[in-house]
């Protein structure tokens, strides 16, 4: 297993925070870094250039200054789903949409739960 993979069951397995990552250069590890943001339930930045530095910089602070729901958990109850993805789904914030897919094996009836808790 590598330094990498390690890093990435590290972030997946915590709960409690969100990882946006940034990463500032010219020769950037974009694996890494979309990665870690991926298993976090973040979003990665990468700034490769001055001249994206305070659009990007301005968009991350935008992104995570205000959260809205966390710990978002959706209960299918007795739909038949398969192909759900992100596997948790990640906290929302009111900069951006949350995107949660599944397929509906059987679409006679469609009624499920969302649970989430408010941020204060």
């Amino acid at each position: 297993m590598t330094v990498e993979n390690k890093a990435f069951q590290l972030v997946e397995n915590q709960s409690k925070a969100n990882l946006f990552a940034l990463e500032i250069g010219s020769d950037v590890n974009r694996h890494l870094i979309e990665s870690l943001a991926y298993a976090g339930a973040g979003e990665a930045y990468i700034i490769t250039n001055k001249t994206e530095a305070e659009t990007l910089g301005t968009k991350l602070i935008n992104d995570i200054a205000m959260p809205v729901w966390s710990h978002i958990q959706v209960d299918w109850g007795n739909l038949d789903v398969q192909d759900v993805e992100p596997v948790s789904v990640p906290d929302l914030f009111a900069s951006k949409p949350v995107v949660y897919c599944s397929f509906l094996v059987d679409t006679t009836s469609a009624l499920f739960i969302i649970k989430r808790e408010q941020f204060v």
